[in-house]
């Protein structure tokens, strides 16, 4: 070889490109592209179903809490008499067995003029109860005239006796449980009431018959455990009053003026 071909070959030789090294970055593969368009997807759609949802909560949002406050008013009227104010507007916190608990209070404009509290409603439940429920909670809404402290007594509108004792939800057993709605058990509460060492008036014991030979509570047959529980609840309602009566009476909500010359549309008695 020449020098002249030697000095070729080494010049062919310099062209040749070098080889490639360890940081040279490589075109991204097919599966990673495909991986990050999947996550972006599912990252709008999470985003734009997070928004449809907040705004079909925002929708019903009202509807709802209108609906239950027309179920609670619902319930309230049927333990009350006639009243002159709105007993939802006028209704208190008060301290109970359950902690807060609103007291809806019923007024009647007087002859003078003046606008008493003359009965209340108070709803109670059977969580935190001594005598436990058979299945689920148990609620359920007392009306008591604020006179005597007892639980109310009346005439319904088709002229047939009742008591001011409504359960207002409970999952007890039909047909066993479930007769504690019926008027047949819910009677034996007309006009009791709770005075000292736990007794009623009439010295009375806020138990079944078949748990003391003080009891009046005549116990459902098959359904002991039921009525236990409502009785314990019912009593609750009374403790509420009694610790609470003067703030039941005297307290004045704010935005009215001296106990209520600046009432809300009267509510009319719904009895069932």
């Amino acid at each position: 070889m020449t020098d002249k071909d030697e000095a070729q070959d080494v010049a062919n030789k310099d062209d040749t490109p070098p080889p490639a090294t360890g940081d040279t970055k490589s075109a991204p593969e097919p599966q990673q592209d495909s991986a990050a368009r999947l996550v972006l997807t599912l990252t709008i759609v999470t985003m734009v179903a997070g928004a449809a949802l907040a705004g079909a909560h925002a929708l019903t949002k009202g509807p709802i809490k209108a609906a239950k406050a027309r179920k609670k008013l619902a319930s309230i009227k049927k333990v009350l008499p006639k009243c002159t104010n709105n007993p939802v507007k006028d209704a208190i916190k008060v301290a109970g067995p359950q902690g807060k608990t609103e007291v809806y209070r019923c007024r009647k404009k007087q002859p003078d003029g003046s606008n008493p509290v003359v009965a209340v409603a108070i709803e109670q439940s059977s969580k935190g109860n001594k005598h436990k429920t058979y299945s689920g909670l148990i609620r359920v809404v007392v009306g008591i005239d604020t006179k005597s402290g007892k639980i109310r007594a009346f005439k319904n509108k088709k002229g047939k006796q009742e008591v001011a004792v409504v359960i207002v939800k409970h999952s007890e057993t039909p047909g066993l449980g479930s007769k504690a709605t019926d008027y047949d058990f819910r009677k034996v509460f007309a006009g009791q009431d709770l005075k000292p060492k736990d007794k009623t008036s009439k010295g009375k014991v806020w138990m079944t018959t078949k748990d003391s030979p003080l009891g009046f509570v005549d116990a459902i047959s098959g359904a002991t455990i039921t009525s236990r529980a409502v009785t314990e609840i019912v009593k609750k309602t009374l403790i509420v009053f009694n610790k609470n009566k003067t703030a039941i009476l005297t307290t004045v909500k704010s935005g009215t003026k001296k106990a209520a010359k600046t009432e809300a549309a009267p509510i009319q008695e719904m009895q069932p």
